[in-house]
């Protein structure tokens, strides 16, 4: 089960986006904070608010202030690490402009280092849409 996701120009180029990658990238960008964690205290707290919900992950925040979202949102931007939340927080009926795929390539490129081995994510659609100025919309 997954979103599936086609170039607005480009009918024939189909992909699909599945919980598996968004987790995987969720952790991908995670690993990077942490090991990077003295530059990026705030923006490892704001990750690790999205894993409120898992009661095994030691690392979890269950709570953070409004302005900590917004200054860690803020820290995320400027240091091009906020790329992937348009793939992440990717819904049916919505889409990723060819700016946000540009943006989404620019984070991939900075953290795939620390995704794991197992995962694997199909960025051709992204790249296509980043290179070819193509918006991509779901379904």
């Amino acid at each position: 089960m997954g979103i599936d996701i086609n170039c607005s120009v480009c009918r024939n180029f189909e992909g699909k986006q599945t919980f598996a990658s968004r987790g995987g990238l969720l952790d991908g960008l995670r690993r990077y904070l942490t090991h990077h964690k003295k530059e990026h205290e705030l923006e490892l707290k704001l990750v690790n608010w999205f894993y409120r919900y898992d009661d095994d992950d030691e690392n979890r925040v269950v709570h953070i202030s409004d302005e900590e979202k917004q200054q860690a949102q803020k820290l995320l931007r400027e240091k091009d690490l906020y790329g992937l939340f348009c793939y992440t927080f990717l819904e049916e009926d919505s889409g990723i402009s060819s700016l946000e795929a540009e943006r989404f390539m620019k984070t991939y490129d900075i953290i795939k280092d620390f995704l794991t081995d197992k995962f694997a994510l199909d960025v051709s659609m992204l790249y296509h849409a980043a290179s070819k100025k193509h918006d991509l919309e779901t379904w």
